[in-house]
């Protein structure tokens, strides 16, 4: 074995303890963090650049701890060298993560068959402008946008627009049900045992994430849009975004 063969290998195995320190110290961070606030779990701390400082980050929540748990601190932390802003990009991972959640069927999704984007829309059958942006949902798929729909009742529980999304939900076909209930036609009655909870945590999910009113859309990199965008007008935005919510 030559000389330069073994100070190659040494180096490198040289490199990947000091990796395994690391993790294994941060690990220990992360774990007297999460015993010190009940509310913390170790997966939500994450390393920042910063020495003696870690980020919290719950859904799009983010905030910075030092490392002994003395110091919190909230605001944009901004990488000047590559004109980042780190805390916007962890916000949208964060909304990319507790979206991931309804990736299974559990929103209504109406798709193009090879969609580019796929956004997420909070959405109130009697709600305007969701109904403005539901009249063009073709245009949306025909434009590669892919649209899954969360209900999210503005007049909350109890609401009459929540006993519509409850019907909508439970229907055979909840697709054609949200299209009716937005075009105020009538609605199939809901099924005695029908389990509306996904209703709640539609409503639920869209409270984490800071939704106020509706329409309120995320897109598949985790970038919050309120309000309405026509088709042509979204398409260009989402062309205009990173292709990740890490950049």
């Amino acid at each position: 074995m030559s000389t330069l063969f073994r100070t190659a290998t040494l180096l490198l195995m040289t490199a990947l303890t000091a990796n395994v320190m690391a993790d294994e110290a941060f690990d220990a961070v992360r774990a007297s963090l999460a015993g010190k606030f009940p509310n913390l779990e170790a997966e939500d701390i994450y390393k920042t650049p910063l020495p003696g400082v870690v980020q919290v980050r719950q859904g799009p929540m983010v905030a910075y701890l030092t490392e002994d748990g003395r110091f919190l601190m909230r605001g944009d932390l901004i990488d000047l060298e590559s004109d980042r802003n780190l805390t916007q990009d962890a916000a949208a991972e964060g909304r990319v993560d507790l979206l991931s959640e309804f990736d299974d069927g559990l929103g209504l999704t109406f798709a193009p068959k090879n969609p580019k984007h796929t956004v997420t829309v909070f959405t109130d059958v009697d709600c305007g402008w969701c109904r403005e942006l539901h009249k063009d949902i073709q245009a949306y798929n025909d434009l590669g946008i892919s649209v899954r729909y969360l209900l999210w009742p503005r007049g909350g529980p109890g609401s009459e627009n929540w006993r519509k999304a409850e019907q909508v939900w439970c229907a055979e076909d909840r697709n054609d049900a949200l299209t009716r209930a937005k075009t105020d036609q009538s609605l199939p009655a809901k099924p005695k045992g029908c389990d509306t909870t996904m209703v709640m945590r539609h409503f639920e999910t869209g409270l984490r994430l800071g939704v106020g009113g509706t329409p309120a859309i995320v897109t598949d990199t985790g970038q919050f849009i309120p309000g309405y965008k026509p088709a042509q007008e979204l398409a260009a935005l989402l062309a205009d975004m990173p292709s990740d919510s890490t950049r």
